[in-house]
């Protein structure tokens, strides 16, 4: 039995993006998983009120008993890098020739 609820965990991640690694990002849906220990696993989601969703730029864990987000700071600079690339990509202004 798990502590912390699909809902519950899925609260946890988005204030944890908006608070830690950016204001575009949010999470996808909750998929309970087990690793050892049970885990609330998420993709990250980027998008913005103009473009909508543009995509996944990576994974979240959420401890589905004590609620702890599992990210690193390595897998942080990857969203961020992966979140910037696909801004721009879907961001840009085509070039006019």
């Amino acid at each position: 039995m798990h502590k912390i609820d699909a809902n519950t965990a899925q609260n946890i991640a988005d204030t944890f993006l908006a608070n830690e690694v950016g204001n575009l990002l949010m999470s996808g849906e909750p998929k309970l998983t087990k690793k050892g220990k049970l885990y609330w696993t998420m993709p990250i989601l980027l998008g913005n009120a103009r473009s909508g969703l543009l995509g996944e730029v990576g994974i979240l864990r959420v401890d589905a008993n004590n609620g702890r987000v599992l990210f690193s700071p390595k897998e942080k600079e990857k969203v961020k890098q992966n979140a910037k690339i696909l801004f721009h990509r879907n961001t840009s202004s085509p070039t006019v020739s």
